[in-house]
């Protein structure tokens, strides 16, 4: 059973986390980090025995957000969509990931989240994917939120799903919406080089690292295009330099792993995406 008191120890220690992180002192991240996930693991073993109870409590959690701030908040709500979402609450699940938008508005992969939600509750069982389009955008209308990342969003979730046409015009319609945006510029990259116009994903790569040298998309996405021309001595050499420059980027290190694989065809680096 989760106890009343982690409603203040939660919002507490992850206020702790923050301050710890800003000043840079390891010895209070340490604590704080190591407190915080013996709270966690006490509210995971808690959902085991009543999950409801356990989703209620995160709930209440989240919804006490003026004691701390909003990243930690929006990490609260998203942890709580997931969970809705396991336990085949899809409207509950909606709801929590549209509350870590409006808590941080600037976390591009929140709305993500929310395209792919819709999807698995609407086009997947009806094949009907504008109608889950529609709804994700309903479910920001009159809501805080970066419109450009809401298509940054519908352009990697339909992407996964193999609509790359409205993948394309989605990532078009972020990047114009968000110019500023490396991340933003390097998808729209790997969705011409997925809609196979090899020159402009790699003009819209080369936007995308004018803004930020080192994205690490932008640069594991030319190393892909030097993958589909054949070319694996230079999409090493171009994986080597992303690694160097972002040794701690996920998208590298699953990249690498392309090449671990071994004896990969062209077609293998033109669909390659990385998504969180």
């Amino acid at each position: 059973m989760v106890r009343d008191w982690d409603l203040m120890v939660v919002p507490a220690l992850l206020a702790s986390l923050a301050v710890a992180a800003r000043a840079g002192d390891l010895r209070r991240l340490g604590v704080a980090l190591c407190l915080t996930g013996l709270v966690h693991a006490g509210a995971w073993l808690a959902s085991n025995h009543d999950p409801l109870q356990a989703r209620q409590r995160f709930s209440r959690i989240a919804e006490n957000g003026a004691l701390f701030g909003p990243k930690s908040r929006a990490e609260l709500w998203r942890y709580l969509s997931a969970q809705e979402g396991q336990a085949g609450n899809a409207e509950a699940a909606v709801r929590a990931c549209v509350r870590a938008i409006e808590s941080e508005p600037d976390d591009r992969q929140n709305y993500r989240l929310l395209v792919t939600l819709r999807i698995e509750q609407i086009a997947r069982p009806t094949g009907n994917l504008e109608a889950a389009i529609d709804a994700a955008v309903n479910d920001l209308r009159g809501r805080s939120h970066r419109e450009g990342y809401l298509h940054y969003g519908i352009a990697l979730g339909t992407s996964l799903v193999g609509r790359e046409d409205i993948a394309l015009a989605a990532a078009q319609r972020g990047f114009e919406l968000e110019p500023k945006s490396s991340e933003l510029a390097a998808t729209l990259g790997d969705m011409l080089r997925r809609s196979g116009r090899d020159a402009e994903a790699t003009a819209a790569y080369e936007a995308s690292l004018a803004i930020d040298p080192n994205q690490p998309r932008a640069r594991v996405g030319l190393a892909a295009m030097a993958g589909v021309r054949g070319d694996l001595a230079e999409a090493r050499r171009l994986l080597q330099d992303a690694l160097d420059r972002t040794p701690w980027s996920p998208q590298a290190q699953q990249f690498q792993r392309l090449f671990e694989q071994g004896g990969l065809p062209p077609d293998a680096f033109r669909r390659y995406i990385y998504i969180r």
